[in-house]
């Protein structure tokens, strides 16, 4: 309702991974973002640190129109912990953005760790993805991505469910079936993925 950015951000997460029933929208998506932009722009002029980790999490997530910023990884720092791993997702990305650093793979890994022990389905796909490429003190895990991209897909995570429908077509991660790729891929289409629908 525009008092709450971080109920906008959650929202828009929400809405553009068609989780919790939710019919995915990018349009409503960005809306959510948006909203959660302008709240914390005023906010963290302010002084406010919790608006000002906020900005930083939609910053690097290109959200609400926002940019990464060079003092993106300390701002949203606080919002990836034990309690509270709402930006594990986002801090990692940051760990591999220029913009906000030296890219440090090794950094993201263990920070979306954190985010997947926590049950956030945007940090095991995020690490599944790295485990999967591979990166600098990161060796190529596709096993561990694998299943760590089933889980993610049973959290309802469109992409999740797509790139394990690839894996189990391909075996590329030690395990081939094709019954079980068509099921996830079948998903991330009723997810609302429109690749994953051909």
């Amino acid at each position: 309702d525009g008092t709450d950015p971080t109920a906008c951000v959650v929202l828009g997460d929400g809405v553009e991974q068609g989780a919790f029933g939710w019919k995915k929208s990018a349009a409503d998506a960005n809306t959510a973002f948006e909203r959660a932009a302008l709240i914390v722009e005023g906010t963290c002029r302010k002084g406010d640190a919790s608006a000002c980790s906020l900005q930083a999490l939609l910053g690097v997530e290109d959200r609400g129109g926002l940019k990464p910023a060079a003092d993106a990884r300390t701002r949203i720092a606080p919002l990836c912990g034990p309690e509270d791993a709402l930006g594990c997702a986002s801090l990692g990305r940051a760990f591999l953005l220029e913009a906000c650093g030296p890219v440090e793979p090794v950094k993201a890994l263990t920070t979306w760790q954190l985010g997947c022990q926590s049950k956030q389905a945007n940090s095991c796909r995020r690490l599944a993805r790295l485990l999967l490429d591979g990166a600098a003190g990161v060796p190529k895990d596709a096993a561990s991505a694998q299943a760590l991209f089933d889980g993610a897909c049973e959290e309802n995570d469109a992409d999740a469910c797509q790139q394990l429908g690839k894996l189990l077509l391909s075996g590329d991660g030690g395990t081939k079936d094709v019954k079980r790729a068509k099921a996830a891929k079948k998903k991330a289409c009723k997810l609302g993925l429109k690749e994953a629908c051909r």
